[in-house]
């Protein structure tokens, strides 16, 4: 895996190690519009998969992406890729929020699994399409616009560290502590 998703995994799964199953679905003070760690981790597999399908479809229509792109649309790539500053407070759009994946209930271990199975299928395709298009921009982010291959892994990691720290969060307003069973 390319090291910048490998970082991705590596945070979120140090979130996860040794959560139980009623772990990963308690909500924030008991709030079930907040969500809970395996909604966290549903967001980031939706994110996955539907940049996975993106990339394909890229490949599939075997031109490079000609999408313009705005100042403001720059200005977030720079700030997130660049940076690495993901804004707080943006609610996630539709396609990408939990349930969409329809993951059954699991524990930290499986969710663990299933961020590493999504994040090696995004990785092989964006090895894919890196190489018939190294630096072009490829697919379009819904706010940041077109990104090459390079800015959607960093893009991936700014945003899984920005989930892993909200992980960290929802485990200690839970008071989910890890099991050792």
């Amino acid at each position: 895996m390319h090291p910048l998703l490998q970082q991705t995994h590596s945070a979120l799964s140090e979130q996860l190690r040794g959560l139980d199953l009623d772990a990963t679905q308690l909500h924030p003070a008991g709030d079930p519009e907040a969500w809970n760690v395996q909604q966290v981790i549903e967001h980031l597999l939706a994110t996955y998969n539907l940049c996975a399908a993106s990339l394909d479809a890229r490949l599939a229509k075997g031109r490079a992406l000609e999408t313009p792109i705005s100042f403001k649309g720059r200005l977030a790539q720079w700030l997130i890729t660049d940076v690495g500053y993901f804004p707080p407070g943006r609610k996630a759009p539709e396609p990408v929020r939990p349930g969409v994946a329809g993951l059954t209930p699991h524990d930290g271990a499986g969710l663990e699994e299933c961020l590493r199975v999504a994040l090696t299928r995004l990785d092989e395709t964006l090895d894919r399409v890196g190489a018939v298009y190294p630096s072009q921009p490829v697919s379009t982010h819904v706010v940041l616009g077109p990104l090459t291959v390079r800015q959607w892994r960093r893009f991936h990691l700014v945003h899984g560290k920005h989930h892993a720290k909200q992980l960290a969060r929802v485990k200690a307003s839970t008071g989910s502590k890890r099991s050792y069973k």
